[in-house]
């Protein structure tokens, strides 16, 4: 009795662990909206009009065609489309998920920190690099970003990393982020 007790329980348990799902964490190093702007050839803002998932290499990516309202930094014009290609896409028969990737959805309005990659643009940081526009019932865009998937880290002066905890603030209002982009762009500090 004790042993198929015991065989019953570790057969569960073996059970358990093979259909638990994969953990999943992408660990990077978090830049502030200051950094960003510094950082990206590109800051945009614009609406998702169409992706497509493509195998490069044996691996796949989502490219998001994003039409330009408005460019913050760099070159891009109003009314061109930029592709903003991130890790990771589905197919009929396979998908590849990343961990902290930003996700783009057709139809969302968005505001990106990019850089080029050849042909195509990829925000700058992953997920830190694109804030969700959303419009409110009282007519202000405000902007957030959705940071699931990724844990951040910091350089310390030292020079150890150490988890960095963002802070959790509420949609910002567009025109401040935009007014701080400006801003960082002319040498200001928050």
């Amino acid at each position: 009795m004790f042993r198929a007790w015991v065989g019953g329980l570790l057969l569960f348990l073996l059970g358990g662990a093979l259909v638990t799902p994969p953990a999943q964490a992408t660990v990077m190093i978090y830049w502030s909206d200051r950094e960003l702007t510094e950082r990206a050839a590109s800051v945009v803002q614009g609406t998702v009009e169409q992706q497509q998932v493509v195998e490069i290499e044996g691996h796949l990516f989502t490219d998001s065609y994003v039409r330009v309202f408005e460019t913050l930094k760099g070159k891009a014009a109003a009314g061109n489309v930029m592709i903003l290609r991130q890790p990771g896409g589905e197919t009929v028969s396979v998908g590849e998920k990343v961990a902290g990737a930003a996700q783009f959805r057709v139809g969302e309005e968005v505001l990106v920190f990019a850089r080029p990659a050849g042909p195509v643009h990829i925000p700058v940081g992953m997920c830190l690099g694109k804030y969700t526009i959303r419009r409110g019932k009282d007519g202000v865009a405000r902007v957030s970003r959705d940071l699931g998937g990724a844990t951040f880290a910091r350089l310390s002066q030292s020079g150890r990393f150490s988890i960095h905890h963002p802070p959790h603030a509420g949609p910002l209002p567009l025109v401040d982020l935009k007014q701080d982009i400006r801003r960082f762009q002319n040498g200001g500090v928050r």
